[in-house]
C-alpha cells in the first residue's frame, strides 16, 4: 500500500521463490512517476525463511532524479550483519562518442547494461545536459557492484 514507503516506515513483504544460494547484491528502485517520486532507501534485509539466514542490503542514499547522482534504480552489494560495511562499488567510465554527421544528435533517453562474468548493472538512463551532440563526446560514470571481466554491452 502506498502507506508502506512513508517516512521512518518499514514495509514487510513476502516472495515465494526457489532458494536463490549466496546472495551477492540485488538491484531496486522505483519508476520515478508520481508527487515527490524520490525516495530515501535506508536498507533492505532479506531473511531466508528455511535457513533463517539474514543478508543486509545497506543502502542509505536517495533514488531520486533531483538527488545525489539522480539515479531512481541502483544495485547493493550484500553483507552479513546490519551496520557492516559493504564492498566497495566500482564505477565503470563510459564515454559515447556521436559521430561528424549531419542528423547524428539525438535528444532521445539513452540507456546502457554492462554485462561481466558476476552479472550485469542492469539498465541505466545515460542522462546530461547537451549530450550526444555532432562530434561532441560524452563521459558517463556507472556505479555497480563489481562486475568482473566484462564481457558485452547492452
Amino acid at each position: 500500500s502506498k502507506k508502506d514507503f512513508e517516512r521512518r516506515s518499514e514495509a514487510v513483504f513476502g516472495v515465494d521463490s526457489l532458494d536463490l544460494g549466496v546472495l551477492r547484491k540485488i538491484r531496486i528502485g522505483h519508476d520515478g512517476r508520481g508527487i515527490g517520486p524520490g525516495w530515501f532507501l535506508d536498507k533492505v534485509v532479506i531473511r531466508n525463511e528455511k535457513t533463517g539466514e539474514e543478508n543486509f542490503f545497506l543502502a542509505g542514499r536517495w533514488l531520486a532524479a533531483g538527488e545525489e547522482d539522480g539515479q531512481i534504480v541502483i544495485d547493493i552489494p550484500a553483507s552479513m550483519a546490519d551496520g557492516v560495511a559493504t564492498p566497495d562499488l566500482v564505477t565503470y567510465s563510459i564515454n559515447i562518442h556521436t559521430a561528424d554527421r549531419r542528423g547524428a544528435s539525438t535528444n532521445a533517453n539513452v540507456f546502457i547494461n554492462i554485462y561481466g562474468e558476476s552479472g550485469d548493472t542492469g539498465q541505466r538512463p545515460l542522462e546530461a545536459r547537451k549530450a550526444f551532440k555532432m562530434n561532441a563526446v560524452d563521459t558517463f560514470g556507472v556505479e555497480s557492484v563489481d562486475l568482473g571481466e566484462l564481457t558485452k554491452i547492452g
